[in-house]
């Protein structure tokens, strides 16, 4: 992306924190250009999605558009794979090329790291990950644990989590609670 006459920012990751100061590094400095960088091309709330999880709140209330927000407040959206920061070049490497930058807001969001459970053996990480998802990174794991909330007809149930540090301590247990009322009214 080539640069323009402003002094650019770029932020890594389009979550709450990536969408929050794009916006707001607009309103308050609308001298500089924004550049948000997120590979996918919907927000999904994972705050709310426990709700969603057990029909509370619909789709389009833990989903939106990244373009919509982008456009509205003025900064520019680019859905990529961010692949490399070089700090010494203030350069951000994408899948799609690269581009220079004044400052860098890295907002990347959760990443389970399942490597330290499973000793780095990608083949048990990517059975559980297939399998055995805790749906705490916005993706198709929470389209899978709903399928599997909505075809459970009872028995045991196993709620797995990502690794600690956890973002948000009460999370689990919020689901946990969540997913036991709905099988108590299904």
């Amino acid at each position: 992306m080539p640069r323009g006459n402003k002094r650019r920012v770029v932020v890594v990751g389009g979550g709450w924190g990536g969408l929050s100061v794009s916006r707001h590094l607009r309103e308050q400095a609308p001298d500089l250009e924004v550049v948000m960088l997120e590979r996918n091309p919907l927000f999904w709330s994972c705050p709310l999605s426990n709700k969603w999880l057990i029909d509370i709140v619909d789709t389009q209330f833990i989903t939106h558009s990244h373009t919509i927000p982008a456009r509205r407040h003025g900064y520019t959206y680019v859905q990529t794979e961010v692949t490399d920061i070089d700090r010494t070049k203030k350069r951000v490497h994408t899948a799609h090329g690269y581009l220079d930058y004044d400052w860098l807001v890295v907002s990347a969001g959760i990443r389970v790291t399942y490597e330290p459970w499973f000793n780095g053996d990608r083949r048990a990480i990517a059975h559980t990950t297939q399998h055995y998802s805790s749906a705490y990174v916005p993706s198709a794991e929470h389209i899978a644990l709903k399928n599997k909330i909505k075809a459970f007809k009872g028995g045991t149930m196993v709620m797995t989590l990502p690794p600690p540090p956890h973002r948000c301590p009460p999370s689990p247990y919020e689901r946990a609670c969540l997913m036991a009322a709905y099988f108590q009214k299904n």
